[in-house]
């Protein structure tokens, strides 16, 4: 099947595609609400809720009123019962969290189309390749979330950065980059000055790079 994935972070694109396509589907990836909405039609649709330019229950709402009926499943980090009762609202038939992992997208694929997975015996080679590849791009794209989350220059576009680098630092062990990442978000979205927790963010990332570099030389 052909799925459509929408997230705003390269990383959670490339990662899922490679999941998508080790479970033999084929992955049709954009970066920001309004691209979903022009993309071709998929057989599902894995879809961010914090989203540039429209919002993922917005283009979950949308694609709803066009008439689209296939399964629509929220990836997002959010996992408390006020955003899923949203998700619901705008037509998303179910929620995986973030971070997640291979059998957790099987298992929403299956439940979407009414499949037991396990009952069917789908027999899945987790390759080790997958981790790498994820480690991969986490060194490659946290550089260039920092970068905006430096030139950023309203409170919104801020708390968006922090959100996609929190987002990329769930997949890996990194608890104390992602809460001040985290707390980088909430204050942008208070519209406090972030700048010293912004600095201990950029102090914690540069000690978090080259351990990951490492893994990926060993």
């Amino acid at each position: 099947m052909r799925m459509l994935v929408v997230d705003d972070s390269a990383m959670v694109r490339e990662l899922l595609a490679a999941i998508l396509a080790e479970l033999g589907h084929e992955a049709v990836c954009v970066a920001d609400g309004v691209a979903a909405l022009e993309a071709p039609s998929c057989d599902l649709v894995f879809l961010d809720l914090e989203l540039p330019r429209r919002s993922g229950l917005e283009v979950a709402a949308e694609l709803r009123a066009r008439g689209l009926t296939v399964p629509i499943i929220a990836i997002s980090g959010h996992a408390d019962a006020e955003h899923r009762r949203l998700a619901a609202e705008a037509g998303i038939g179910s929620y995986v969290g973030k971070p997640f992992t291979l059998d957790e997208i099987s298992d929403a694929i299956g439940g979407a189309f009414g499949i037991d997975m396990a009952a069917a015996g789908k027999a899945l080679n987790r390759r080790a390749d997958l981790l790498r590849g994820l480690v991969e791009d986490v060194v490659h794209e946290i550089p260039d979330l920092l970068a905006q989350a430096r030139r950023a220059g309203e409170p919104s576009e801020l708390r968006r950065a922090a959100h996609t680098i929190r987002g990329c630092l769930r997949f890996v062990d990194a608890p104390e980059a992602a809460q001040l990442a985290a707390e980088l978000e909430a204050a942008a979205a208070a519209g406090r000055d972030g700048e010293s927790l912004l600095a201990a963010l950029e102090i914690a990332l540069a000690k978090l790079i080259p351990r990951l570099r490492g893994y990926l030389r060993g």
